[in-house]
């Protein structure tokens, strides 16, 4: 619905404009609408549909520190600078580095969702370096360090698309590889799976990711379950570490094998799915 609206009153000979807020003049022979706007705000989102965003200023909604590191030595931290590109609604981008990332490293978000399907749309501004360096979002997540469990998926800027699972600590050494989709501009992933409140037996989705970069756009298809076009996991059925699990963690995710990795995110949002609206 449009945020502000413009209206035509008339009272005799006077014709008087106003719009949503201001006290309209009385008495009115004819009141009528003559246009609709969307304020800024009203074009970025709809209140009504986000489950949780990114605030644009600082870290305070993420964890003090990384909940999975996957190769011992490596060093990770979560900060906030000016947006270089300009392209950032508030001026700042989110930045999660790595020291010798290795395999794999997590950082969580302090909120749990309260339903397993939803929408990520995380916008990714750069990832460096660019031959050896992969970002974005992780999900269906629960626990820390060894006891970390959780899926989620990193691109580059080199067009490659990788989704991971860590299982009990442990990187499952089968990655869910896609290619041809260079930057990763935007990535858009919709979890689907049942709504249950704790997991009993292996956990079920299936994760449709829609990568719109400068070149093309792509679609990386992620499931825990046998699907045409999916490279089984290695370690599904998992194991008995994933019993009453809630699994409604998420938050970013970096990759790369250099000796450093950065990731600048300038927009992260979740949304409610589209049944749920």
């Amino acid at each position: 619905m449009p945020d502000i609206e413009t209206f035509r009153a008339v009272s005799g000979s006077t014709t008087v404009y106003f719009q949503t807020g201001d006290v309209p003049p009385s008495p009115a022979d004819e009141l009528v609408t003559i246009s609709d706007n969307f304020s800024t705000e009203g074009l970025r989102y709809n209140d009504n549909d986000v489950l949780w965003e990114w605030n644009g200023v600082d870290t305070s909604q993420f964890d003090i520190s990384a909940a999975y590191i996957g190769a011992p030595g490596t060093t990770t931290t979560l900060s906030v600078e000016t947006d270089p590109f300009h392209t950032s609604y508030t001026g700042n981008v989110l930045v999660i580095s790595a020291s010798s990332p290795g395999n794999l490293a997590v950082w969580l978000a302090t909120s749990s969702l309260d339903t397993n399907r939803y929408h990520i749309e995380c916008h990714i501004a750069e990832v460096s370096p660019n031959n050896d360096g992969w970002g974005g979002v992780a999900y269906f997540c629960e626990g820390t360090g060894s006891d970390f469990h959780g899926f989620g998926g990193v691109g580059s800027t080199f067009g490659t698309y990788k989704g991971f699972m860590v299982d009990n600590g442990l990187v499952d050494p089968t990655v869910q590889t896609r290619t041809g989709h260079y930057p990763p501009v935007i990535s858009k992933t919709e979890i689907i799976a049942p709504d249950r409140t704790v997991m009993t037996g292996s956990p079920y989705f299936v994760a449709l990711t829609d990568i719109h970069g400068a070149s093309n756009v792509a679609v990386s298809y992620q499931t825990t379950e046998g699907a045409a076009e999916r490279t089984a996991w290695t370690n599904l059925p998992t194991g008995s570490s994933w019993e009453n699990s809630t699994l409604r963690r998420f938050g970013l995710a970096i990759s790369g094998s250099a000796t450093s990795a950065e990731v600048k995110i300038y927009s992260l949002v979740i949304r409610k799915h589209a049944l749920d609206l």
